[in-house]
């Protein structure tokens, strides 16, 4: 059951957390953007959360009297908390995402392509609902973001991927985005492996329909499909050679 949270009793929380020492062990979860809460399947409010292992250690696994739903949980996963990293949190920008939550969330009412767009700017672009019933596939995506090569297939003769995206904490491959070549919201037939490049996140903007000028889109569509030969081939099966470049320009979304 979900309950109705006045704003000053947020406004309060936030405040309230704020203040805490160590803000990386908090997290958001934006219940009001996932699939369930919008299709009214499972309404129910956005919760805090607090890292598992800071808890495990500044708590500990004796709350049977408290919760001993909480205390079974503990104890059954203790091994994976301890392997849990204290020093850092899912999310290092709490606040950053309490603000977002405050302006863009709480309190809205949003249709499925706000929640969409939302999804993206939090970083959860491969899990949302279009249409209310078809659904990305997380799985290629995942494919795509672990194997193919950390490069931008729309620039990267151009310009080093150091000068157009950053590296992962504590890791040395860069973060890139996953675009369908063959807009998914276009045809959502188009959920194959190849059709999906990565990006940098400036040529991934240049191509969102309107942004960027007509031939510098098109001339970023004619590098995918210099750099990616199978996604070439892959919108080959909609049009031909003389046709493709159109075709693919007028379904950027």
């Amino acid at each position: 059951m979900r309950s109705v949270i006045h704003p000053q009793y947020l406004d309060n929380l936030f405040k309230l957390l704020t203040n805490l020492p160590d803000l990386r062990q908090l997290n958001l979860n934006f219940r009001e953007l996932q699939e369930q809460f919008t299709t009214g399947e499972n309404q129910r409010n956005t919760q805090f959360r607090i890292n598992l292992r800071y808890f495990y250690d500044k708590v500990g696994i004796d709350l049977v009297q408290v919760n001993c739903f909480k205390s079974d949980i503990l104890n059954k996963n203790k091994e994976l908390i301890l392997n849990k990293n204290i020093a850092q949190s899912d999310n290092p920008n709490f606040i950053e995402r309490m603000i977002f939550y405050t302006n863009k969330v709480f309190g809205q009412h949003k249709t499925n392509r706000e929640i969409e767009q939302l999804r993206k700017e939090l970083g959860f672009e491969y899990d949302l609902i279009i249409d209310d019933k078809i659904k990305r596939n997380q799985g290629i995506v995942q494919y795509v973001r672990v194997y193919f090569p950390d490069e931008c297939a729309a620039c990267k003769q151009q310009y080093p991927i150091a000068d157009r995206s950053f590296k992962y904490r504590n890791s040395e491959r860069y973060y890139l985005e996953i675009h369908h070549c063959i807009s998914f919201s276009a045809d959502n037939t188009c959920d194959q492996i190849d059709n999906l490049v990565k990006l940098c996140p400036t040529c991934h903007r240049a191509l969102t329909k309107n942004r960027a000028d007509e031939s510098y889109q098109q001339h970023l569509i004619r590098n995918i499909f210099k750099n990616s030969p199978k996604t070439y081939e892959f919108c080959l099966n909609f049009a031909g050679e003389n046709q493709v470049l159109d075709f693919v320009y007028k379904r950027l979304r």
